[in-house]
């Protein structure tokens, strides 16, 4: 598979100009009275963070794995502030750099990797590529804090290594000058110094000016930055690739997706799930109520996921199209239901962060209803008042998968109401009846867990069911 990256891509959000301070966003010359910061989130356990020159903020709540754009900015202080976002939204200091010196006319992208209680923190500058340029540039840094050193190859698609010299060995925080590369498809490959693992492969890339622009532009200025990956896809590191513009995440060839089994319905006892009917190599084999099968790396594409009776193949319990996504960890959940079991895909975002608890609800039940979540801290939650704390989500049906959500290390209640009479045309008759919680869920710091709403167990006379899973 080619990844043209010309065309396609993340528009970048841009950082703050600061007020006051003018700015020109001709790319017709560079700007002298300006200095152009950027940001890259590289450290693994972090929350989002805010980046900022002195008093003067220039990126706010990047998330892990991300690039800002670059901002104009005309702050000439001495020092660069990184502070991490708590789950309430207040904000806390994770790395101070000072005795810093700009000069006009340079771009300065500063990257956080390490750990937020061991920073590693560093600052590539170069000076701005005068407006406009032709040519293709490419820089690399290394950025993947669980890697020692790295060699690069930059090389033709399929080039023999045998005895090839890599462009660059980075050893981590590392990072080469931005050179000028002919246009044309080319290959990264990344192998470890220390024992010749190779850890990375890109996949055919091509870098070419734009073809639209006119003879005199259409340059690009690329950036690409190693970080951490899941540990459960084929490659331990991945690409964040730039062009100051758009940003691309760059998973690599071969298996870099991950997806596992996790049994939630009661109902239908000890399985197997099978990938494409393939009993050979089952993507999970005797998985009884409750229990998770290992992740598996797989190809990104789409697989028809079967349930069967353990060992009995050609019995199918229920059958769900998977997608997997690139550079992603996704579960499949198996769910009972009234009338025919179905699968549900979670896709889990399984980082741990060192300052908060992370939680994911699948809300795969009850059928054809509508109903309400509320998630809070206790002191937020008043029952005998009718008061649930933060609604997440009002008035939806099932089946709904959330984004992880960040908690502050503690309890936390989550509680789901059904609506009656939804169908008047003026509501004036619409009832909320509590039918699960609160349930109290206990997050520690680093905690990654899902809460899983599915039908109650046969003859139970509840309407729903809730049922915790440790997700690492």
């Amino acid at each position: 598979m080619k990844r043209i990256f010309l065309l396609l891509g993340i528009p970048l959000l841009s950082g703050l100009l600061v007020s006051g301070c003018g700015g020109n966003n001709s790319d017709d010359f560079v700007d002298t009275a300006f200095i152009y910061p950027r940001a890259v989130h590289a450290m693994v356990d972090s929350p989002v963070q805010t980046f900022s020159i002195g008093p003067s903020r220039f990126v706010s709540d990047i998330g892990y794995g991300n690039v800002s754009a670059f901002s104009a900015f005309a702050s000439f202080d001495t020092s660069v502030d990184i502070r991490g976002r708590l789950a309430d939204l207040s904000r806390f200091e994770i790395d101070t750099i000072e005795g810093l010196t700009f000069q006009t006319g340079f771009e300065y992208t500063f990257i956080t990797a390490g750990f937020v209680d061991a920073p590693e923190t560093f600052m590539i500058s170069k000076q701005r590529i005068r407006r406009p340029f032709t040519e293709i540039y490419i820089q690399f840094a290394h950025a993947a804090t669980l890697q020692d050193d790295l060699e690069i190859y930059l090389t033709a698609p399929g080039e023999d290594l045998a005895n090839a010299t890599p462009y660059a060995t980075l050893g981590r925080t590392e990072y080469t000058s931005s050179e000028p590369i002919p246009e044309g498809e080319y290959q990264i490959r990344v192998f470890r110094a220390s024992d010749g693992e190779q850890i990375y492969d890109s996949d055919v890339l091509q870098f070419f000016r734009d073809p639209n622009a006119p003879e005199d532009r259409g340059g690009r200025d690329w950036f690409f930055c190693l970080l951490d990956t899941v540990d459960t896809i084929m490659w331990p590191v991945k690409g964040l690739l730039t062009d100051g513009l758009n940003s691309f995440s760059v998973a690599g060839a071969g298996a870099v997706s991950s997806l596992r089994a996790r049994n939630v319905a009661a109902g239908l006892g000890t399985v197997d799930v099978l990938l494409d009917g393939d009993a050979s190599d089952p993507l999970a084999s005797g998985l009884s109520y409750l229990e998770s099968s290992d992740h598996r790396a797989l190809v990104p594409d789409a697989y028809l996921a079967t349930a069967t009776p353990a060992g009995q193949p050609s019995d199918v319990l229920l059958e769900s199209t998977v997608l997997t996504s690139s550079g992603a960890e996704e579960a499949f959940y198996l769910i009972d239901s009234e009338t025919q079991p179905f699968g549900l895909l979670q896709l889990e975002d399984r980082r741990s962060v060192i300052t908060e608890g992370r939680l994911g609800i699948v809300l795969a039940a009850p059928e054809n209803q509508v109903v309400s979540i509320y998630v809070a801290y206790p002191e937020d939650v008043d029952v005998e008042q009718g008061e649930y704390g933060g609604l997440l989500a009002n008035r939806i049906s099932p089946p709904f998968v959330f984004s992880r959500l960040s908690r502050l290390p503690g309890d936390t209640l989550v509680t789901v109401t059904l609506w009656f009479n939804v169908d008047d045309d003026d509501g004036s008759n619409d009832e909320e009846q509590r039918i699960l919680g609160p349930l109290e869920i206990n997050l520690a710091a680093g905690d990654v867990r899902s809460l899983v709403l599915v039908p109650p167990a046969p003859g139970s006379s509840e309407t729903l069911q809730g049922i915790i899973l440790d997700d690492l």
